[in-house]
């Protein structure tokens, strides 16, 4: 297949099973633990099915879901499991019959036997450059510089931060808007400690593409996206193998790579850019494919990093890391946090992680 070829296919897959611009499909959150029904040998809260007709009643969308992470029927599940094995929340993918995700939704709720049923927006990243400069992920070389500085001095060796990291996002706020002042941060903590790993911080990264690379390296990861790889591809499951598709490797934009660079890219090599700090680890989670995903697989990430089942959890070794920063650099489409998210994200605050998200995307 060409260039051209795949740049199509995966246009046209993506629009085609992303809920922002599906118009054939919908995919819907349907909580868990809202219902209940009574089950043979199984007590608890468990997921109801049955259907539910169109306005103009010559259609019906119909669910049937499972009682567990694995998937596993409802009818062999009961007796076998305690109800602590289901996810909290499941996806269910239903043709659109020409109404828009958040109308058959609402028809779910109206109906009062499904409980709480949400849509599972798509998720996007954009990729994040520094004024002026043109990057090159795949072999880490950047070039470029700022208009207004002609100081090349620096206080590492890494040819990015004198170029623009020093003038840009690592300088304070008086010298740029955008700046966080790490420079500063590095004088007062001492750049030996971090640029040494000593009781590393665990930084969880949850975005796209995580390119191999020089500058950076991941210390673990997992891959959570669902997103079809090409036009007619079933959903991807979740895996522990977090590395780039063969299918998408030759035209998507390793954003993944960009944002855990800027975290943790190995400080004075020589090479590429510096890092905030390298006293970390950076465990990579894909929760989407060349920059699309769903929401639904980022809460189901954050639910893993807890130890709590989602739908096929079975098929991805359990986080076996310390509570740390959870980054997120992705947006969606939602005027509000849908409550299947902000559960997950209840839940890992709870236990004692931080969780950034970014303002730009």
């Amino acid at each position: 297949m060409t260039y051209l070829t795949i740049l199509s296919a995966l246009t046209l897959g993506f629009a085609l099973n992303a809920n922002a611009t599906a118009q054939d499909t919908v995919r819907l959150v349907f909580h868990t633990s809202s219902v209940q029904v009574q089950a043979e040998g199984l007590s608890g809260k468990v997921m109801a099915s049955g259907c539910v007709s169109t306005p103009a009643a010559d259609a019906q969308w119909c669910v049937g879901l499972s009682d567990d992470a694995s998937g596993e029927s409802a009818a062999s599940f009961a007796g076998k499991h305690t109800a602590t094995n289901a996810p909290s929340f499941q996806v269910q993918v239903l043709p659109a019959q020409g109404y828009q995700a958040e109308v058959i939704a609402s028809l779910f709720n109206q109906d009062g036997r499904f409980g709480l049923v949400e849509v599972d927006a798509q998720t996007s990243v954009a990729p994040v450059e520094p004024p002026m400069v043109v990057s090159d992920e795949a072999d880490g070389n950047t070039e470029g510089s700022t208009d207004n500085n002609t100081d090349n001095s620096t206080d590492v060796n890494d040819p990015n931060y004198a170029r623009y990291q020093k003038w840009y996002y690592f300088a304070d706020h008086k010298t740029s808007a955008s700046g966080a002042d790490i420079s500063g941060l590095w004088a007062l903590i001492g750049l030996d400690k971090i640029k040494t790993q000593s009781a590393p911080l665990d930084v969880l990264v949850l975005d796209s593409e995580f390119e191999t690379n020089t500058d950076v390296s991941y210390y673990d990861g997992r891959s959570f996206s669902t997103t079809a790889l090409l036009t007619g591809d079933p959903f991807q499951r979740p895996n522990d193998d977090y590395s780039v598709r063969p299918e998408v490797d030759e035209v998507c934009d390793s954003h993944g790579l960009q944002v855990a660079s800027v975290i943790g890219g190995t400080i004075d090599n020589n090479y590429g850019q510096a890092g905030v700090t390298n006293n970390v680890r950076l465990h990579a989670l894909r929760v989407m494919t060349c920059g699309v995903g769903f929401m639904s697989d980022t809460a189901n990430a954050l639910r893993w990093l807890v130890g709590k089942p989602f739908t096929d959890s079975n098929l991805v070794t359990p986080y076996s890391g310390k509570p740390g920063i959870i980054n997120m650099s992705l947006s969606a489409g939602y005027s509000e946090c849908p409550n299947f998210m902000q559960d997950a994200i209840n839940d890992v605050l709870a236990a004692g992680y931080t969780v950034v998200v970014a303002a730009g995307n």
